[in-house]
Protein backbone atom coordinates (compact mmCIF):
# COMPACT_ATOMS: atom_id res chain seq x y z
CA UNK A 1 0.00 0.00 0.00
CA UNK A 2 1.13 3.54 -0.78
CA UNK A 3 1.37 5.86 2.18
CA UNK A 4 -1.62 8.03 2.77
CA UNK A 5 -3.51 6.08 -0.37
CA UNK A 6 -7.40 6.46 -0.32
CA UNK A 7 -9.65 3.74 -2.00
CA UNK A 8 -11.76 4.41 -5.20
CA UNK A 9 -14.61 5.21 -3.43
CA UNK A 10 -13.29 7.70 -0.39
CA UNK A 11 -15.62 11.19 -1.64
CA UNK A 12 -18.58 8.81 -0.71
CA UNK A 13 -17.10 8.34 2.90
CA UNK A 14 -17.56 11.40 4.34
CA UNK A 15 -19.19 13.35 6.98
CA UNK A 16 -19.66 12.83 10.61
CA UNK A 17 -22.00 10.29 10.64
CA UNK A 18 -22.03 7.84 7.98
CA UNK A 19 -25.33 7.05 5.94
CA UNK A 20 -26.67 3.68 6.17
CA UNK A 21 -26.36 4.08 2.07
CA UNK A 22 -23.01 4.81 1.94
CA UNK A 23 -21.92 2.08 4.37
CA UNK A 24 -24.09 -0.57 2.33
CA UNK A 25 -22.66 0.53 -1.33
CA UNK A 26 -18.52 1.00 -0.51
CA UNK A 27 -17.93 -1.91 2.56
CA UNK A 28 -17.81 -4.70 0.01
CA UNK A 29 -15.24 -2.29 -1.74
CA UNK A 30 -12.81 -1.80 0.88
CA UNK A 31 -10.05 -3.74 1.29
CA UNK A 32 -8.50 -4.63 4.98
CA UNK A 33 -6.52 -1.59 5.45
CA UNK A 34 -9.17 1.04 4.52
CA UNK A 35 -11.97 -1.50 6.43
CA UNK A 36 -9.79 -0.78 9.51
CA UNK A 37 -10.04 3.05 9.04
CA UNK A 38 -13.65 3.18 8.34
CA UNK A 39 -14.14 1.14 11.72
CA UNK A 40 -12.18 2.88 13.91
CA UNK A 41 -13.44 6.31 12.23
CA UNK A 42 -16.97 5.71 12.59
CA UNK A 43 -17.30 2.78 14.83
CA UNK A 44 -15.06 3.33 17.77
CA UNK A 45 -14.24 7.14 18.49
CA UNK A 46 -15.75 10.32 17.66
CA UNK A 47 -18.94 11.79 19.28
CA UNK A 48 -21.08 9.11 19.07
CA UNK A 49 -24.54 9.83 17.24
CA UNK A 50 -26.76 9.21 20.19
CA UNK A 51 -24.52 11.96 22.24
CA UNK A 52 -24.45 13.98 18.75
CA UNK A 53 -26.66 17.29 20.77
CA UNK A 54 -24.85 16.59 24.02
CA UNK A 55 -21.37 15.49 23.87
CA UNK A 56 -20.10 16.37 26.91
CA UNK A 57 -23.03 14.07 28.46
CA UNK A 58 -21.54 11.12 26.81
CA UNK A 59 -17.56 11.98 27.98
CA UNK A 60 -19.74 12.90 31.31
CA UNK A 61 -21.16 9.25 31.54
CA UNK A 62 -17.30 7.81 30.80
CA UNK A 63 -15.75 10.47 33.49
CA UNK A 64 -18.25 8.49 36.06
CA UNK A 65 -18.00 4.63 34.69
CA UNK A 66 -14.29 5.13 34.51
CA UNK A 67 -13.10 5.14 38.61
CA UNK A 68 -16.23 2.30 38.91
CA UNK A 69 -14.50 -0.19 36.60
CA UNK A 70 -11.01 0.82 37.10
CA UNK A 71 -10.03 1.26 33.56
CA UNK A 72 -9.31 4.74 31.95
CA UNK A 73 -12.44 7.06 30.29
CA UNK A 74 -10.87 6.36 27.06
CA UNK A 75 -11.39 2.87 27.26
CA UNK A 76 -15.43 3.02 27.29
CA UNK A 77 -16.91 3.02 24.16
CA UNK A 78 -20.42 3.36 22.79
CA UNK A 79 -21.07 0.79 19.84
CA UNK A 80 -24.14 -0.85 17.79
CA UNK A 81 -26.99 1.91 16.68
CA UNK A 82 -26.33 4.74 19.15
CA UNK A 83 -23.09 4.72 17.88
CA UNK A 84 -23.83 5.49 14.22
CA UNK A 85 -27.52 6.30 14.00
CA UNK A 86 -28.43 2.94 12.72
CA UNK A 87 -28.47 -0.67 13.36
CA UNK A 88 -25.35 -2.01 11.05
CA UNK A 89 -26.79 -5.83 11.85
CA UNK A 90 -27.57 -7.80 9.05
CA UNK A 91 -30.43 -7.48 6.61
CA UNK A 92 -33.38 -7.38 8.48
CA UNK A 93 -32.22 -4.96 11.07
CA UNK A 94 -29.92 -3.20 9.08
CA UNK A 95 -30.18 0.76 8.89
CA UNK A 96 -32.85 0.68 11.15
CA UNK A 97 -32.76 3.98 12.68
CA UNK A 98 -31.58 4.77 16.43
CA UNK A 99 -34.54 6.11 18.30
CA UNK A 100 -35.61 6.92 22.15
CA UNK A 101 -37.09 2.97 22.44
CA UNK A 102 -33.34 2.29 21.13
CA UNK A 103 -30.32 1.01 23.91
CA UNK A 104 -26.78 1.96 25.05
CA UNK A 105 -24.37 -0.91 24.12
CA UNK A 106 -21.32 -0.01 25.93
CA UNK A 107 -17.79 -1.58 25.55
CA UNK A 108 -14.86 -1.58 27.29
CA UNK A 109 -11.48 -2.34 26.09
CA UNK A 110 -9.23 -2.97 28.60
CA UNK A 111 -6.30 -5.75 29.16
CA UNK A 112 -6.45 -5.33 32.80
CA UNK A 113 -10.52 -5.24 33.43
CA UNK A 114 -10.22 -8.73 30.66
CA UNK A 115 -7.81 -10.27 33.13
CA UNK A 116 -9.67 -9.72 35.91
CA UNK A 117 -13.12 -10.81 34.89
CA UNK A 118 -11.25 -13.50 33.05
CA UNK A 119 -9.76 -14.88 36.78
CA UNK A 120 -13.51 -14.87 38.16
CA UNK A 121 -15.06 -16.74 35.53
CA UNK A 122 -12.18 -19.16 35.82
CA UNK A 123 -12.56 -19.25 39.75
CA UNK A 124 -16.38 -20.02 39.04
CA UNK A 125 -15.57 -22.64 36.76
CA UNK A 126 -13.37 -24.59 38.94
CA UNK A 127 -16.17 -24.07 41.94
CA UNK A 128 -18.74 -25.52 39.74
CA UNK A 129 -15.81 -28.15 37.97
CA UNK A 130 -14.83 -28.99 42.41
CA UNK A 131 -19.04 -29.29 43.24
CA UNK A 132 -18.31 -26.10 45.10
CA UNK A 133 -20.81 -24.12 42.95
CA UNK A 134 -23.60 -24.85 40.46
CA UNK A 135 -24.94 -22.81 37.92
CA UNK A 136 -28.67 -21.76 38.73
CA UNK A 137 -29.99 -21.37 35.87
CA UNK A 138 -29.82 -22.53 31.97
CA UNK A 139 -27.90 -19.14 31.21
CA UNK A 140 -25.45 -19.61 33.46
CA UNK A 141 -24.80 -23.30 31.91
CA UNK A 142 -24.50 -21.73 28.44
CA UNK A 143 -21.98 -19.30 30.18
CA UNK A 144 -19.85 -22.40 31.08
CA UNK A 145 -20.24 -23.83 27.71
CA UNK A 146 -19.57 -20.35 25.81
CA UNK A 147 -17.10 -17.68 27.76
CA UNK A 148 -14.47 -20.19 27.38
CA UNK A 149 -14.61 -19.83 23.13
CA UNK A 150 -15.14 -16.44 23.47
CA UNK A 151 -12.50 -15.61 26.35
CA UNK A 152 -10.22 -17.65 23.51
CA UNK A 153 -10.99 -15.10 21.15
CA UNK A 154 -10.23 -12.29 23.45
CA UNK A 155 -14.10 -11.51 24.29
CA UNK A 156 -16.05 -11.85 27.17
CA UNK A 157 -19.42 -10.86 28.66
CA UNK A 158 -19.07 -9.80 32.11
CA UNK A 159 -22.67 -10.25 32.79
CA UNK A 160 -22.46 -14.30 31.75
CA UNK A 161 -19.82 -14.76 35.01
Amino acid sequence: MRPFALPLNSDNLNGQYLSSHALGMNLPLLGEVHMKHLLRLWFMQGIPFAFGRSPLLYEAIREWLAPRLRVAPLDITLIGSARIGYSSSPVPKFSAVFNARSDLDLAVVSKDLFERIRADFLRWQDDCDLGKARPLDKYQEDSLQRLPKNIGRGFIDPDRV
